[in-house]
Protein backbone atom coordinates (compact mmCIF):
# COMPACT_ATOMS: atom_id res chain seq x y z
CA UNK A 1 0.00 0.00 0.00
CA UNK A 2 3.02 2.21 0.65
CA UNK A 3 4.82 2.05 -2.51
CA UNK A 4 1.29 2.24 -4.54
CA UNK A 5 0.85 5.22 -2.00
CA UNK A 6 3.99 6.92 -3.18
CA UNK A 7 3.96 6.29 -6.73
CA UNK A 8 0.59 8.17 -7.23
CA UNK A 9 2.20 11.02 -5.74
CA UNK A 10 4.95 10.47 -8.21
CA UNK A 11 2.63 10.36 -10.70
CA UNK A 12 0.63 13.58 -9.49
CA UNK A 13 4.19 15.68 -9.18
CA UNK A 14 4.92 13.99 -12.96
CA UNK A 15 8.56 12.02 -11.27
CA UNK A 16 7.49 9.18 -13.62
CA UNK A 17 10.48 7.41 -13.35
CA UNK A 18 10.40 7.56 -9.82
CA UNK A 19 6.94 6.11 -9.61
CA UNK A 20 8.17 3.24 -12.30
CA UNK A 21 9.87 2.33 -9.75
CA UNK A 22 7.73 2.27 -7.07
CA UNK A 23 5.06 0.11 -9.29
CA UNK A 24 8.12 -2.51 -10.35
CA UNK A 25 8.37 -3.05 -6.77
CA UNK A 26 5.08 -3.58 -5.84
CA UNK A 27 4.78 -6.48 -8.98
CA UNK A 28 8.41 -7.69 -7.92
CA UNK A 29 7.93 -8.33 -4.26
CA UNK A 30 4.16 -8.70 -3.89
CA UNK A 31 3.02 -10.17 -7.35
CA UNK A 32 -0.60 -11.40 -5.80
CA UNK A 33 -1.16 -8.57 -3.24
CA UNK A 34 -4.55 -6.50 -4.03
CA UNK A 35 -2.51 -3.71 -5.46
CA UNK A 36 -0.53 -5.57 -8.12
CA UNK A 37 -3.48 -4.99 -10.54
CA UNK A 38 -3.47 -1.33 -9.88
CA UNK A 39 0.69 -1.79 -10.42
CA UNK A 40 0.05 -3.44 -13.65
CA UNK A 41 -2.02 -0.58 -15.18
CA UNK A 42 -0.45 2.32 -14.08
CA UNK A 43 2.64 1.02 -15.10
CA UNK A 44 1.13 0.15 -18.44
CA UNK A 45 -0.30 3.86 -18.45
CA UNK A 46 3.22 5.20 -17.73
CA UNK A 47 5.12 3.19 -20.56
CA UNK A 48 2.51 3.80 -22.75
CA UNK A 49 2.40 7.74 -21.89
CA UNK A 50 6.42 7.33 -22.59
CA UNK A 51 5.96 5.72 -26.13
CA UNK A 52 7.27 2.32 -24.89
CA UNK A 53 4.30 0.38 -25.87
CA UNK A 54 6.03 -3.17 -26.10
CA UNK A 55 6.49 -2.95 -22.76
CA UNK A 56 3.12 -1.59 -21.64
CA UNK A 57 1.66 -4.66 -23.28
CA UNK A 58 2.58 -6.97 -20.80
CA UNK A 59 0.97 -5.02 -18.11
CA UNK A 60 -2.31 -4.29 -19.60
CA UNK A 61 -2.45 -8.18 -20.44
CA UNK A 62 -2.18 -8.95 -16.59
CA UNK A 63 -5.06 -6.30 -16.27
CA UNK A 64 -7.71 -8.02 -18.73
CA UNK A 65 -6.49 -11.44 -16.99
CA UNK A 66 -7.95 -10.27 -14.15
CA UNK A 67 -11.92 -10.35 -13.18
CA UNK A 68 -13.30 -7.60 -14.46
CA UNK A 69 -12.73 -4.32 -12.56
CA UNK A 70 -12.57 -0.51 -13.04
CA UNK A 71 -9.06 -0.59 -15.16
CA UNK A 72 -10.39 -3.22 -17.75
CA UNK A 73 -12.40 -1.35 -20.31
CA UNK A 74 -9.22 1.20 -20.82
CA UNK A 75 -6.88 -1.86 -20.59
CA UNK A 76 -8.39 -3.43 -23.24
CA UNK A 77 -8.79 -0.02 -25.22
CA UNK A 78 -4.86 0.35 -25.11
CA UNK A 79 -3.75 -3.49 -25.15
CA UNK A 80 -5.98 -3.77 -28.60
CA UNK A 81 -4.59 -0.25 -29.81
CA UNK A 82 -0.78 -1.46 -29.52
CA UNK A 83 -2.23 -4.34 -31.31
CA UNK A 84 -3.51 -2.42 -34.50
CA UNK A 85 -0.18 -0.57 -34.38
CA UNK A 86 1.76 -3.80 -34.55
CA UNK A 87 -0.63 -5.05 -37.10
CA UNK A 88 -1.27 -7.79 -34.92
CA UNK A 89 -4.79 -8.63 -36.06
CA UNK A 90 -4.68 -11.72 -35.12
CA UNK A 91 -3.98 -10.78 -30.83
CA UNK A 92 -6.03 -7.67 -31.81
CA UNK A 93 -9.28 -9.58 -32.59
CA UNK A 94 -10.45 -11.32 -29.24
CA UNK A 95 -9.50 -7.80 -27.24
CA UNK A 96 -11.57 -5.68 -29.71
CA UNK A 97 -14.33 -8.51 -29.52
CA UNK A 98 -13.85 -8.43 -25.49
CA UNK A 99 -13.63 -4.82 -25.62
CA UNK A 100 -16.97 -4.37 -27.93
CA UNK A 101 -18.80 -6.14 -25.54
CA UNK A 102 -17.71 -4.94 -22.17
CA UNK A 103 -17.12 -1.53 -22.94
CA UNK A 104 -19.24 1.04 -20.96
CA UNK A 105 -18.44 4.22 -23.01
CA UNK A 106 -20.18 4.02 -26.75
CA UNK A 107 -17.07 5.39 -28.08
CA UNK A 108 -15.20 1.96 -26.73
CA UNK A 109 -17.93 0.39 -29.03
CA UNK A 110 -17.65 2.13 -32.04
CA UNK A 111 -13.78 1.94 -31.97
CA UNK A 112 -13.86 -2.00 -31.29
CA UNK A 113 -16.47 -2.44 -33.98
CA UNK A 114 -14.63 -0.27 -36.82
CA UNK A 115 -11.35 -1.85 -35.87
CA UNK A 116 -12.57 -5.44 -36.26
CA UNK A 117 -13.86 -4.58 -39.74
CA UNK A 118 -10.53 -3.20 -41.04
CA UNK A 119 -8.84 -6.43 -38.97
CA UNK A 120 -10.89 -8.47 -40.42
CA UNK A 121 -10.27 -7.05 -43.54
CA UNK A 122 -6.61 -7.12 -43.33
CA UNK A 123 -6.99 -11.12 -42.90
CA UNK A 124 -9.10 -11.63 -45.61
CA UNK A 125 -12.06 -12.98 -43.49
CA UNK A 126 -14.57 -10.83 -45.79
CA UNK A 127 -17.98 -11.88 -43.92
CA UNK A 128 -16.53 -10.76 -40.96
CA UNK A 129 -15.43 -7.86 -42.39
CA UNK A 130 -19.00 -6.98 -43.58
CA UNK A 131 -20.82 -7.79 -40.39
CA UNK A 132 -18.51 -5.27 -38.74
CA UNK A 133 -19.33 -3.35 -41.26
CA UNK A 134 -22.87 -3.27 -40.65
CA UNK A 135 -22.92 -2.78 -36.97
CA UNK A 136 -21.37 0.51 -37.69
CA UNK A 137 -23.30 1.80 -39.99
CA UNK A 138 -26.09 1.31 -37.64
CA UNK A 139 -24.97 3.80 -35.20
CA UNK A 140 -26.98 6.52 -36.06
CA UNK A 141 -24.07 9.06 -33.78
CA UNK A 142 -21.20 7.94 -35.86
CA UNK A 143 -19.37 10.42 -38.02
CA UNK A 144 -19.44 10.81 -41.91
CA UNK A 145 -16.30 9.34 -42.09
CA UNK A 146 -16.83 6.31 -40.23
CA UNK A 147 -19.75 5.38 -42.43
CA UNK A 148 -17.86 5.94 -45.38
CA UNK A 149 -14.93 3.81 -44.47
CA UNK A 150 -17.93 1.38 -43.41
CA UNK A 151 -19.57 0.74 -46.95
CA UNK A 152 -15.94 1.26 -48.24
CA UNK A 153 -14.45 -1.78 -46.65
CA UNK A 154 -18.12 -3.49 -47.82
CA UNK A 155 -17.83 -2.91 -50.99
CA UNK A 156 -13.76 -4.02 -51.06
CA UNK A 157 -15.20 -7.19 -49.43
CA UNK A 158 -17.55 -7.57 -51.94
CA UNK A 159 -15.23 -7.30 -54.69
CA UNK A 160 -13.29 -9.90 -53.28
CA UNK A 161 -16.10 -12.01 -53.26
CA UNK A 162 -17.69 -11.54 -56.60
CA UNK A 163 -20.45 -9.87 -55.41
CA UNK A 164 -20.14 -6.74 -58.03
CA UNK A 165 -24.00 -5.70 -57.14
CA UNK A 166 -23.25 -5.46 -53.55
CA UNK A 167 -20.14 -3.40 -54.48
CA UNK A 168 -21.48 -0.91 -56.55
CA UNK A 169 -24.24 -0.57 -53.99
CA UNK A 170 -21.70 0.65 -51.36
CA UNK A 171 -19.76 2.53 -53.48
CA UNK A 172 -22.88 4.15 -54.06
CA UNK A 173 -23.80 4.68 -50.51
CA UNK A 174 -20.21 6.31 -49.96
CA UNK A 175 -21.04 8.57 -53.34
CA UNK A 176 -23.85 9.74 -51.09
CA UNK A 177 -21.91 10.29 -47.88
CA UNK A 178 -19.50 12.38 -49.57
CA UNK A 179 -21.81 14.61 -51.67
CA UNK A 180 -24.14 15.24 -48.01
CA UNK A 181 -20.88 15.93 -46.04
CA UNK A 182 -19.66 18.36 -49.32
CA UNK A 183 -23.15 20.09 -49.34
CA UNK A 184 -23.66 20.84 -45.34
Amino acid sequence: KDALDRAVYFISKEKYTKAKYELETIIFNEPFSIYAGKAHFYLGQLHYRDEEKNEALPHYKYVVEQPRNEFTEQALARLSQIYLENKNYQAAIPILERLEQEADFPQNITFAQSNLMKSYYQLKNYANTVKYAEKVLQNSKIENSVKSDAQVFIARSAIQTGDEEKAKKAYQEVRKIATGSLAA
